[in-house]
């Protein structure tokens, strides 16, 4: 038998996807992640505030609160507006993902926005979690 007369196998190789469900799987375990990273966030927003010192009645500290992708939200389970230790606190109104939001987090502490300016506690949270592939928005 000659090199010509050799048979040479054709094989094709074809990989077929189901390329709806492959991307809804992959935003199915994308979404799980930011909801993990946003509670991670929240937890550590938490650990910040009292490490900053930054509780005299525990209000803000007990304002933290996630929306997650599904929409739960802790929001409620946030302590209300009223009377802290004879200091009159007051809570925000929930604030909405926006178009292109997955996850977010919040303080809804009315003075909240003056004590992250005195001394962070939500952004450098946040921040702690960045790596390269994670994009963080703020506003």
């Amino acid at each position: 038998m000659t090199q010509d007369q050799l048979i040479k196998p054709d094989i094709k190789f074809v990989a077929k996807l189901n390329i709806p469900a492959v991307l809804k799987q992959s935003t199915e375990e994308g979404k799980k992640t930011v909801d993990k990273i946003a509670l991670q966030i929240e937890g550590r927003t938490k650990i910040m505030i009292v490490s900053n010192g930054q509780i005299d009645t525990g209000f803000m500290l007990n304002s933290v609160y996630s929306i997650l992708s599904s929409g739960h939200s802790s929001y409620f389970q946030t302590w209300p507006s009223g009377m802290y230790s004879g200091q009159p606190r007051s809570k925000e109104p929930q604030r909405s993902l926006g178009p292109r939001a997955v996850a977010a987090v919040g303080v809804s502490a009315s003075y909240a926005l003056w004590q992250e300016l005195k001394k962070s506690f939500l952004f450098a949270s946040a921040q702690s979690m960045t790596s390269p592939g994670i994009t963080l928005r703020f506003g």
